[in-house]
């Protein structure tokens, strides 16, 4: 899963990797990678994962990626 901030703000872009994190390291060109490239957190650790690279609500992207409730679970845990 790939986290891009919208134009000014302060949201830092980060791109999440479920299967091999070494491979997409290497993949994105390891140091040379446009943003941070680390493990994704589980689901339950997910909105503290969003909002420690300044996240303010649920990203939009996702509703149509996972079942509606737990979206709706989701989407109210992150916002304010």
């Amino acid at each position: 899963m790939i986290l891009i901030g919208a134009e000014g703000a302060d949201v830092e872009n980060t791109h999440w990797v479920r299967k091999s994190l070494r491979r997409a390291k290497f993949e994105s060109g390891d140091d040379n990678a446009p943003g941070p490239i680390i493990a994704q957190p589980r689901m339950r650790q997910m909105t503290d994962a969003l909002r420690s690279l300044g996240a303010t609500s649920a990203p939009a992207m996702l509703a149509g990626k996972m079942p509606h409730d737990r979206w709706q679970y989701f989407s109210r845990r992150i916002s304010p």
